[in-house]
């Protein structure tokens, strides 16, 4: 009988050291299978970053061309105003000037 509880013993042993083996193994797969998803999780966050930041730059650059260019087109109209003096401005002008300078 002595014998039949050492072997049975010894069987419950090696049926707890591979039990205990197998939970290892499911353990480390387990583990590894989390990185992997956690790794493609943060490359799935860097690509949407990217994509997000470009939709942001795109969407600056389209609002300052539309802010800019009513005012570039204010500006052309008013630089052409300027450069289109009358020549009867531009002689009472010279009028001004020139006496000014003799008095």
């Amino acid at each position: 009988m002595a014998v039949d509880a050492i072997r049975l013993l010894q069987e419950a042993e090696q049926f707890a050291e591979t039990k205990n083996k197998e939970a290892e193994a499911d353990k480390k797969q387990l583990s590894e299978e989390r990185s992997l998803r956690l790794k493609s999780f943060q490359e799935e966050l860097a690509q949407q970053e990217v994509q997000q930041k470009a939709l942001i730059k795109e969407k600056i650059a389209a609002e300052l061309i539309q802010s800019k260019e009513p005012l570039l087109e204010k500006t052309q109209a008013e630089v052409k105003t300027l450069r289109t003096i009358p020549d009867s401005l531009k002689e009472e002008a010279l009028a001004i000037i020139i006496n000014k300078v003799v008095t």
